[in-house]
């Protein structure tokens, strides 16, 4: 009686009838490449490279499991924030992309070589080569599309910060640390859109307005000031202070917002300072609110109209009719010069409206502007969704690229980032220094300073006086219920 033994010949893939692997085809080789171009080295497990397919996707899934953890760990919005704040994570991932995506394309090229048929006609080859490309572009086109918004984020961030690293300095916040501002009891941050118009000479901030933030409770109060005041204060450590000692007072003309013009005209005193109408400008207000301002940020207002066009709009509560355009001469509208209208309710702006509703004072004054533009600063804020940024950000990136700049540090924007997340989480008040508050041609410095104080430090409102106090009593020194609404909330007054 005898036994018959099958063997597998010796180098033969098991899976297949008698150790024979089915035969090359087109259509196999076909299927194959589209596989691999599909998923990293798919198609070359039905080839005698099963070993290398088998490698590359092992990779592929530890490379998505080691995402998922990470993910899982830090959440998708933390990882992101965390990626793109991080000019080493940034690198290693563009530098990462490029190996993957040319390894990628090895292995399509591989699985077609390995695939194709013996004695395929040279319509055939052709064939097989043109599909091997399609799915090549296919890996390309985002992986260029990747690398492309990784150079464009990194240029947008080298040119709208500063390259100062102040990781570790003392007055930064400690990058790095849990919570990076533990050691601040308020974070001041001066917010200035810039007016550069061809009838004005240099630079002359539109909007003041400094946001002060509780970095425990993401609570802020944002503080407009006036663009019109007069006597604003230069300090001693100014160098403009030779020339003005007592203050910016020389009339009419010697309003806040022009102080940038005039410090720019007097560089020789401030020596190798680079920008001596900001430097000014930032010192002044420091005076006007008694706070300390941490970093400044403007925003060309010709291009918030681009940027607002590329987070999507935003969507404000007009409370009156506002001329599009409109020039006032002699205390006249001239006839023309209204381009359109602005209707009252709420509308979801585009970038154009948006700008006009921030800048219109044609048929308003300044003070309803400031009001307007807190309004503006507050929607954007609130309405900007870090995912949704996460999604627009090349159009974003190009954006702020061109008009916006910050003496915000590189190293320090991870420390930024969070602290914008716990804005959105806090409540925002508003404090408009108009005229209704204060005089703007002749401010009363220490008053503001108490008026700022009680707004990011409110007391307690006083409670009514009983029936039974006496009249006699004297009135007490207690704040009063008019002092702690001086801040209002931008909820309920926007």
């Amino acid at each position: 009686m005898s036994t018959s033994i099958e063997t597998t010949p010796h180098g033969a893939s098991r899976g297949w009838s008698n150790g024979q692997r089915p035969p090359k085809t087109l259509g196999r080789a076909v299927g194959l490449t589209v596989l691999s171009g599909l998923v990293p080295g798919a198609g070359l497990l039905l080839t005698r490279a099963w070993r290398l397919g088998a490698l590359a996707l092992g990779a592929l899934l530890l490379g998505g499991l080691v995402l998922l953890w990470r993910l899982q760990g830090s959440g998708l919005l933390n990882t992101a924030v965390g990626v793109a704040t991080s000019r080493t994570q940034l690198w290693t991932i563009a530098i990462g992309l490029v190996l993957l995506t040319l390894l990628w394309l090895a292995l399509i090229a591989f699985t077609a070589r390995l695939a194709r048929p013996a004695g395929l006609s040279t319509r055939g080859s052709a064939a097989l080569t043109l599909v091997a490309l399609l799915m090549s572009g296919l890996v390309l086109a985002p992986a260029a599309q990747a690398l492309n918004l990784v150079a464009a984020h990194r240029k947008a961030v080298s040119t709208v910060f500063s390259e100062a690293d102040t990781d570790g300095d003392e007055g930064g916040p400690a990058v790095g640390q849990e919570d990076p501002w533990a050691d601040f009891d308020r974070v001041n941050l001066l917010m200035l859109g810039s007016d550069a118009a061809d009838d004005r000479f240099g630079v002359r901030p539109d909007a003041l307005m400094v946001m002060s933030i509780d970095p425990r409770t993401g609570h802020s109060v944002l503080i407009g000031i006036p663009r019109n005041l007069m006597n604003a204060p230069v300090p001693a450590g100014n160098p403009l202070h030779q020339l003005w000692p007592s203050g910016y007072d020389c009339g009419n003309e010697c309003l806040i917002n022009a102080l940038w013009t005039e410090a720019a005209a007097h560089q020789e005193l401030f020596g190798t300072q680079d920008n001596p109408g900001l430097v000014t400008t930032r010192d002044s207000i420091e005076g006007v609110v008694g706070l300390p301002i941490h970093h400044v940020v403007t925003v060309d207002l010709e291009g918030f109209e681009q940027l607002v066009d590329a987070m999507g709009g935003v969507e404000i509560n007009v409370p009156e009719r506002l001329p599009i355009g409109g020039k006032v001469e002699n205390g006249q509208i001239v006839p023309g010069s209204i381009k359109g209208w602005i209707e009252p309710g709420t509308q979801h702006m585009d970038g154009y409206t948006a700008l006009w509703y921030s800048r219109s004072r044609a048929t308003t004054s300044d003070y309803d502007r400031m009001d307007r533009q807190r309004c503006m600063v507050g929607a954007l804020v609130d309405q900007s969704s870090p995912l949704d940024l996460l999604r627009r950000y090349p159009a974003i990136a190009g954006a702020l690229e061109s008009n916006v700049w910050s003496d915000i540090p590189e190293s320090d924007l991870r420390a930024w980032a969070d602290l914008f997340l716990r804005i959105q989480d806090g409540r925002m008040k508003s404090l408009s220094l108009t005229n209704e508050r204060i005089d703007t041609s002749d401010p009363d410095f220490a008053a503001i300073h108490r008026m700022v104080d009680r707004a990011i430090n409110p007391p307690k409102p006083k409670k009514k006086p009983s029936t039974s106090t006496s009249s006699s009593e004297s009135p007490s020194d207690e704040p009063t219920e008019q002092d702690v609404t001086e801040a209002e909330d931008m909820a309920t007054t926007c």
